[in-house]
């Protein structure tokens, strides 16, 4: 093999390597806190339920991707597979509410809370499944 070939190959493997450990790079990179994000919708967990519940794909091009703030009474607590805590907000409706996964870094602020407690939330909206789902959430004081 010519040097001028052997030259090529390792240039092409370095481009392979550096574009796999930037894309790797960017994918583990930690999400943005909503914490110092301001809230793009301001609503309680019955407001928001009752507009999916109304129009899901209006409601999801309204809501999908943007902050929403969300108050409400805590029906259950769970923590999801990452050991996240989860709050499931009432609306009223049984077996439907507003799902709220919450940050890691948020375990001072909602230790003590329990079932009937009302909660304020600040999370990313990813849309409705069995209830509305809101990931990454903060507690708002």
């Amino acid at each position: 093999m010519s040097k001028t070939k052997q030259y090529l190959l390792y240039a092409l493997v370095a481009i392979v390597l550096a574009v796999f450990f930037g894309a790797l790079t960017v994918w583990n990179a930690p999400k943005a806190s909503v914490k110092s994000t301001p809230a793009d919708f301001t609503l309680s967990a019955t407001e928001l339920f009752q507009e999916y519940s109304e129009n899901q794909s209006v409601a999801d091009k309204k809501f999908i991707n943007q902050v929403v703030e969300v108050k409400g009474s805590i029906f259950e607590i769970s923590q999801d597979q990452q050991g996240a805590t989860v709050f499931l907000l009432t609306t009223g409706e049984k077996e439907a509410g507003v799902l709220c996964t919450m940050e890691l870094g948020e375990s001072k602020k909602i230790k003590g809370k329990k079932v009937g407690d009302k909660i304020t939330v600040k999370g990313h909206c990813t849309g409705m499944l069995m209830e509305v789902v809101l990931n990454r959430c903060t507690v708002v004081e």
